[in-house]
């Protein structure tokens, strides 16, 4: 249990699930994940500093969406006053406001892996190290009453829903749920499978998009000299025109797609808190179609 004395593999173990998150980035939580997957006691001090690893860097995206949300309004507010300095707005300060922007946002990328440098520091010396915000609610949600392995469960189920604002590699928890001990019970295997068939519906949505730019492109590539040499000389003809119809589809499913992306990657956090909470949760027609 937290609390008790910490063995010194346990140390470094907790150590390097920490330092996994600092060398690969978007998909360091799969370090912590496989060394959870070798650990003795679930709900001890080396399964919290594991499980919150995975936590910080699934919730990545969210800590620099928020960064990037409050910067902007920054950004707009400093060039709404300068505009209405007497002189109006001229390139240079422009160009200083765009530089703070670049240079508050390199910090904040910077006090992130701050903090997972102070958890390997932190965890070789055998503290209890708590992530900022993170680590002290993880510990107290994994300490409350009920039992240890169903609140890891869920909590690993949430993550894999919440794993959908990392693009590709995020599906890598919900297979790993699916594969691995969070996979063991009906219960987990049907929120991680769900979970991956949804996003993974997603993911070739997306590609498909990718793959068939270039294919609503190709038309107007190739016709592009003779359609405007006939608009120069005003000889432009209807089925010249027709050469743009893919195209302007292509544009109209890609919006739509852009519009939808927002609510698509909602349904995926409502999902984790949900489950974090104990509550069932179903995808639209995905969890429905599952569940028969």
């Amino acid at each position: 249990m937290i609390g008790d004395p910490i063995l010194t593999s346990d140390r470094i173990t907790a150590a390097v699930g920490h330092l996994g998150l600092l060398v690969l980035s978007s998909f360091g939580f799969i370090v912590p994940l496989l060394l959870r997957d070798r650990q003795r006691e679930p709900g001890g001090w080396l399964d919290f500093q594991l499980l919150q690893a995975v936590a910080w860097n699934v919730l990545q995206p969210v800590y620099f969406l928020l960064v990037i949300l409050l910067e902007g309004i920054g950004l707009v507010v400093a060039l709404l006053l300068l505009s209405a300095r007497p002189g109006g707005l001229t390139v240079p300060q422009i160009g200083w406001a765009v530089a703070v922007f670049a240079a508050i946002f390199a910090l904040a990328g910077l006090l992130y892996a701050l903090a997972a440098v102070c958890g390997v520091l932190a965890c070789l010396l055998g503290r209890n190290f708590h992530y900022p915000w993170l680590g002290g609610r993880l510990q107290r949600y994994l300490t409350a009453e009920g039992e240890t392995e169903t609140r890891i469960a869920r909590l690993l189920a949430a993550m894999a829903h919440a794993a959908i604002l990392i693009p590709l590699t995020g599906m890598l928890l919900p297979l790993w749920n699916l594969l691995q001990r969070a996979g063991r019970s009906a219960w987990s295997r049907f929120q991680a499978l769900q979970t991956l068939l949804y996003q993974g519906i997603g993911l070739a949505v997306g590609l498909l998009l990718i793959a068939t730019a270039w294919l609503a492109a190709l038309p107007v590539i190739i016709f592009a000299g003779e359609i405007t040499t006939a608009y120069k000389l005003g000889t432009l003809s209807f089925q010249q025109f027709l050469v743009f119809v893919p195209l302007f589809l292509y544009l109209l499913l890609a919006g739509a797609a852009l519009l939808l992306a927002p609510l698509y990657q909602t349904l995926g956090l409502v999902a984790a808190v949900r489950v974090l909470r104990g509550k069932e949760y179903r995808y639209p027609l995905i969890g429905c179609w599952l569940a028969r």
